[in-house]
């Protein structure tokens, strides 16, 4: 891992206490290893910038899948315009690259195809993906950011991108915070 990309402190001890049979071979396992676990927390949604946030209680799962090239997140409980929401996304980091890239689908957000999302992590990220939607011609953005906050926390932001007619804001959509479930409570 290049100097730009160091992971926080925390995340790195983490990383450095995981047993000799967990091994970290993989570029994603490196990077994404902090995610892996029991989680819950909250999450807030919203449509548009002017909307109040609709918070509801969050768990997820977060497990390596394909001998651990990529993460499986799950997730369940939020409640969003009164519909309960599940979901799931696969994460994974480019070997030569670096480059992240995510495919996400959601009960409530998704229409029938998964969202798939590439990018690259800014210093202090765990992953930084985005897709665009919509109408091509004038598209809007989809950009996921998850951060480790600690060994114990995450926090995964997905923020809207309003078409560059309409001046290319950004603005938070959803915010999940997460802690590991075995420190609820502590």
């Amino acid at each position: 891992m290049s100097s730009d990309q160091t992971l926080p402190t925390a995340v790195q001890s983490h990383l450095d206490s995981l047993s000799a049979n967990d091994g970290l071979p993989t570029p994603a396992q490196t990077k994404l290893g902090c995610l892996i676990g029991e989680w819950v927390g909250t999450t807030a949604s919203r449509f548009m910038p002017t909307d109040s946030f609709e918070t509801a209680d969050m768990k997820a799962s977060i497990r390596w899948v394909a001998n651990g090239t990529f993460a499986y997140y799950a997730y369940e409980g939020a409640v969003f315009n009164g519909h309960a929401v599940a979901g799931a996304a696969f994460f994974g980091i480019d070997a030569e690259s670096g480059e992240g890239s995510s495919a996400w689908v959601d009960s409530f957000h998704s229409s029938g195809a998964p969202m798939l999302s590439k990018g690259q992590a800014a210093p202090g990220e765990v992953l930084n993906v985005a897709s665009t939607y919509g109408d091509p011609a004038d598209a809007w953005t989809w950009q996921t950011v998850i951060t480790a906050d600690g060994p114990d926390a995450i926090t995964i932001q997905s923020y809207n991108h309003y078409p560059a007619s309409r001046g290319s804001e950004r603005y938070i959509a959803i915010e999940t915070k997460l802690q590991r479930a075995s420190q609820v409570g502590r």
